[in-house]
């Protein structure tokens, strides 16, 4: 006998109304074969009196059509769905429920964590859908920019020279005079360029670049490059930072790996430091210039950060990445970049910077309508014709600028402004780090719902029940508090606890004891744990 069909229901619940409509018309002893007067009774139906079909309750709209129930759904981080909004139609009249305590602001999430309307993008571009809408603006037309770098041979030297190119010709002449001058300059100083080594690079984002005239450093014909490897930031000749990232990721990888081999080795505390000193610098280098990088590299350099964490906890790709980030206390690598240029135009709006990083900002103070440079929002903001500049540096960060509170703004203390940045930072107790290092593992591998216990493997389809041998569900309260077959180990260890029954108090601590007792509950639950043997046949990690 075979399924039953998925539109039977739906089948059963028409003819219902169908039945219910025929029984009122023979009671009124009518043509039940009027379609005319059936479907004038039908509109009026569900109005009269209310319906409930194997479906759910029937409401029939003005043209004896039915409304439809919904109900929206939402997919979570661990990849389960959870119901967020019900539509209803009760009397013809549609109700819209929010489930579970949302509402329309925190159902509203956009890239890198950001939650609520304000960060909706605009109903309408800038520009409007026509470009009939753009402010008045003295715009420059698109420019095309030669760099050349040179490396230095005995003195180890590295300059660069650029010019913005209106005219082709001017500028290679221009150009090839200026690397004469630089030339005679070495000679009589004694400085010494390799002229091998010196690169030329035209950066420009026109899909037909110009032709530019050949230059020339000390009667060497340059390289014309695509990309160039500057101060450490791999630029390109589209702007692109493809390049660099992969580099980086490269970097991090490697590092990232050797991190691994010891991670049975050393604790957690030592794996972090490892982390937070090698392979977070080298994600970190630069990042005020490259934060514009699209939504799929942040996603890669994120990734290192999270299997970083995943390595430091002993969680594996089981935990979610919020449970990852609630267990470590790190912060995402996308709102730290947001957070360093924040404090570089913090450091510009204050003047502690130099001269030509303050006159790319002091435009933008001289410009506002009020004059007023330090009231709100009193950064303008910059027009941007392409999407490239509006998520540069400056467009972007002044943006971020003008949702701060005037009163964070204005305050000079640097440390008051890390401090307002740093609010909804996580704190993760020191006695997260106590502990053998296989302890630390499995009672992390329990906050972070990714052991091997039943219910979790159940839940992402790596175990056929999410039940214990014992006949219950084996969840980590039941694994901790309830299993009949870890009662002689539980009798010695955790239920010589001062409130043992609280399983949260046996995974998290409470900040209401000292670090000590803290410390002494830890110990506790990982000698269970340990002596229970119930992970010692599965992989850890």
């Amino acid at each position: 006998m075979g399924l039953p069909d998925a539109y039977a229901p739906y089948l059963y619940d028409a003819t219902l109304v169908w039945a219910v409509l025929a029984d009122k018309i023979l009671k009124e002893n009518k043509n039940p074969h009027d379609g005319e007067y059936m479907f004038l009774k039908a509109t009026k139906l569900t109005a009269e009196e209310e319906i409930v079909g194997v479906t759910g309750k029937l409401s029939l709209d003005n043209f004896a059509d039915r409304n439809l129930n919904f109900q929206v759904l939402d997919m979570t981080e661990n990849g389960t769905f959870e119901r967020i909004l019900t539509i209803k139609y009760q009397n013809k009249l549609m109700e819209v429920k929010f489930e579970n305590n949302k509402t329309e602001e925190t159902l509203s999430r956009w890239p890198n964590g950001k939650v609520g309307i304000k960060y909706a993008p605009p109903d309408e571009p800038i520009c409007g859908f026509d470009g009939k809408k753009c402010p008045e603006r003295n715009e420059q037309p698109d420019r095309t920019f030669i760099y050349v770098f040179s490396a230095g041979g005995v003195v180890f030297v590295n300059t660069s020279v650029y010019i913005t190119v209106e005219n082709p010709f001017t500028s290679g002449t221009l150009l090839n005079s200026d690397l004469e001058k630089i030339n005679e300059w070495s000679k009589k100083w004694l400085v010494s360029f390799n002229p091998n080594k010196t690169e030329c690079m035209t950066i420009s984002l026109k899909l037909k670049k110009p032709f530019h005239p050949s230059l020339i450093f000390d009667d060497v014909h340059l390289k014309d490059v695509e990309s160039h490897k500057h101060l450490g930031v791999t630029i390109s000749s589209n702007l692109s930072w493809n390049l660099h990232i992969n580099e980086i990721l490269s970097k991090a990888y490697a590092k990232l790996g050797l991190m691994r081999k010891v991670k049975y080795i050393l604790d957690r505390n030592s794996l972090q430091k490892l982390y937070f000193s090698f392979i977070r610098p080298v994600l970190e280098y630069a990042d005020i210039i490259w934060d514009n990088i699209p939504e799929y590299l942040s996603l890669k350099i994120e990734n290192i950060q999270l299997e970083a964490a995943r390595i430091v906890t002993g969680g594996n790709r089981l935990a979610s990445k919020t449970l990852l980030y609630k267990e470590t206390g790190w912060v995402p690598l996308s709102k730290r970049r947001e957070d360093h240029r924040l404090i570089l135009l913090f450091k510009m709006f204050h003047g502690k910077v130099p001269n030509y990083l303050l006159n790319l900002l002091q435009t933008q103070l001289l410009s506002n309508e009020s004059h007023n440079t330090r009231s709100t929002n009193s950064i303008r903001e910059i027009y941007a014709r392409t999407k490239l500049y509006y998520d540069s540096f400056l467009p972007n960060t002044i943006r971020l600028w003008n949702t701060i509170p005037s009163n964070v703004q204005n305050n000079p203390s640097i440390l008051s402004f890390k401090k307002y940045l740093n609010k909804n930072k996580i704190t993760v107790p020191e006695y997260y780090h106590i502990g053998s290092r296989i302890g630390q593992i499995l009672h992390s591998q329990l906050r972070l719902e990714c052991s091997t216990l039943n219910l979790y493997m159940f839940n992402r389809n790596l175990c056929p029940s999410p039940f214990c041998s014992c006949g219950s569900v084996e969840n980590t309260d039941h694994y901790l508090l309830h299993c009949p077959k870890y009662a002689t180990i539980r009798n010695i260890t955790i239920n010589t606890l001062a409130n043992s029954t609280d399983p949260n108090l046996l995974l998290y601590g409470s900040n209401y004891l000292s670090i000590v007792e803290n410390e002494q509950i830890f110990h506790t639950v990982q000698r269970f744990i340990l002596e229970s043997k119930r992970f010692s046949n599965h992989n850890i990690t």
